[in-house]
């Protein structure tokens, strides 16, 4: 990962050079104990894309996203939900999309 980041940077250094702060998106793959380190140390900000279904370990927060979370308008004119939740050495952003979920319950009644 260290490569590939250096690569990203090198290759496109005057745009980075304007921007504030980035940030690295991954998958949970990628994200090793050591890939974490180095972002840390060098610090990048980073965020872990879980592709996991974890809505029931997140039923309560889940349950009301709709009204405590932030409501945003995609492209699409999709609205989805945002919920943060500070845990002790991370933030977890959970997502909610109706469309997703009605996707998902016609997969599992098929």
């Amino acid at each position: 990962m260290k490569d590939i980041v250096n690569q990203i940077y090198k290759s496109n250094e005057e745009y980075f050079i304007n921007l504030a702060k980035s940030a690295i998106a991954m998958d949970l793959g990628i994200a090793t104990m050591d890939n974490l380190v180095y972002l840390k140390q060098h610090n990048y900000s980073y965020f872990i894309i879980e592709r996991r279904n974890v809505s029931k370990l997140y039923k309560e927060e889940f349950s009301d996203i709709k009204e405590t979370g932030i409501s945003y308008e995609t492209k699409s004119k999709q609205t989805i939900y945002l919920k943060k939740i500070e845990e002790e050495n991370y933030t977890r952003v959970l997502v909610y999309s109706l469309r997703k979920m009605k996707k998902r319950m016609a997969l599992l009644a098929g």
